[in-house]
């Protein structure tokens, strides 16, 4: 912990302080609000540093991209002998403390918000920049049902980088709740979607619970140019982050520290305790049981539908568990309550 402190970047083992006196001196005359929106950007940021180094001229764009960058701002840092930040993962910057950087955020973008530096205004994250290549290729987020969903490239796949919480089909027709058709959830054989609990703001933050019903219905579930991911297509992602072969298509918990990679890391908001460093960011959904209707495991357990139906008419899925690094792989009932991914086609 850095005491007294305002603005603090953070690399690997080293940190940089500006006291909370230069705050207020007279040097400070960066354009904190020059684009009109209330908040103060990276490339605001850096151009306060340069004019308190007496480099108002100072490289602000040194890749020439238009930007200001995170190695932009690491070469401003340097230029003040503050400390070498040369250990920094390339894409992040590791801003943190008052700075508030949003881990969503890519290399090119950075935000303060309400309280960091002197403004009275809170900043909407950060919009990245769509790649004009790879999987997800112009499609950095897609908006569907009234959400907005990021995206994120891993290897090949692009996935929706957050459980699916729609309530209607790609083609707008209602998914119905179980309350609604007054039915019981575990006999039906309806398509049919809740929240964890039956609380609606569980369900904006970890997605929707969907039976295999509402998974396997032609009107589809994810948007057009999406879809459910098949076990094929789960194993395809499981060996791009290093699963050994022989266990792909084994059924039961397959170790090898993947489950980790998948969940949320102790550092997102809401986090869990994986390293994420698949980037899709796995919440603790819990389940809503096939048999009993009952909600089970949420905080401690995820569990995701595939596409693919076994010989007994059931839904191979996924589960990770808050005591395993592992993924378990294996069948579920229709009459389950899963969350769901989006791929893109």
């Amino acid at each position: 912990m850095c005491p007294d402190v305002r603005l603090v970047v953070c690399g690997v083992f080293a940190c940089f302080v500006l006291p909370t006196g230069l705050l207020s001196q007279a040097g400070w005359t960066g354009d904190l609000a020059g684009d009109v929106d209330g908040c103060i950007a990276m490339s605001e940021v850096m151009q306060v540093l340069a004019e308190w180094n007496e480099a108002a001229s100072g490289t602000l764009d040194a890749d020439a991209d238009g930007l200001g960058s995170c190695s932009d701002l690491i070469s401003v840092l340097n230029g003040l002998g503050a400390c070498d930040l040369s250990e920094v993962p390339a894409g992040n910057c590791n801003v943190v403390g008052a700075l508030n950087y949003a881990p969503e955020a890519m290399n090119d973008h950075g935000c303060l918000f309400q309280g960091a530096l002197p403004t009275g205004n809170a900043c909407d994250l950060p919009v990245d920049h769509c790649p004009e290549l790879g999987p997800c290729a112009d499609a950095c987020a897609v908006e569907y049902g009234g959400v907005v969903y990021p995206t994120i490239a891993v290897g090949n796949q692009c996935w929706f980088a957050e459980n699916l919480r729609t309530t209607s089909f790609a083609d707008g027709s209602p998914i119905p709740t179980a309350e609604a058709l007054a039915a019981v959830w575990h006999t039906a054989t309806v398509p049919l979607h809740c929240a964890y609990g039956n609380a609606a703001s569980t369900g904006d933050v970890q997605g929707l619970l969907y039976n295999g019903y509402a998974v396997l219905d032609p009107r589809g579930l994810c948007p057009s140019g999406w879809h459910v991911p098949s076990d094929v297509e789960f194993r395809t992602l499981e060996s791009y982050l290093g699963m050994a072969p022989n266990a792909l298509t084994a059924t039961g918990w397959r170790s090898g520290g993947q489950g980790k990679a998948l969940k949320a890391s102790p550092a997102d908001e809401p986090g869990w305790n994986g390293s994420n460093a698949s980037g899709l960011t796995v919440l603790p959904g819990g389940l809503r049981s096939g048999v009993s209707g009952a909600f089970l495991q949420g905080g401690v357990s995820a569990y995701l539908f595939t596409s693919t139906l076994d010989a007994d008419n059931r839904l191979l899925s996924r589960y990770l568990y808050v005591l395993s690094d592992g993924i378990y792989r294996g069948p579920a009932r229709l009459t389950s309550g899963y969350n769901v991914r989006c791929m893109r086609d």
